[in-house]
C-alpha cells in the first residue's frame, strides 16, 4: 500500500503540490476472515503501521 499525504489537494496529477509526502508500507499486511480489519491513517505515537519514504513519486492517478 502506498500513502500520499499533504495539506492542500492540487489534483490527481500534482497530488498535494510541492509539499506532497510519499510513503509505502514497509511490512506485509495480512488480513484474516475471522475478525474485522481496519486501517487508521492518522499519525499516532503508538501506531503500528511501519512505512518508509518513497524516493520517486508514483504515476498520476
Amino acid at each position: 500500500m502506498r500513502v500520499i499525504e499533504g495539506q492542500k489537494w492540487h489534483g490527481n496529477a500534482k497530488f498535494f503540490g510541492p509539499n506532497t509526502q510519499y510513503e509505502t508500507v514497509a511490512e506485509l499486511m495480512e488480513f484474516g476472515h475471522s475478525r474485522g480489519n481496519g486501517i487508521d491513517l492518522h499519525r499516532r505515537i503508538d501506531g503500528n503501521l511501519k512505512t518508509r519514504q518513497m524516493l520517486v513519486a508514483p504515476e498520476p492517478l
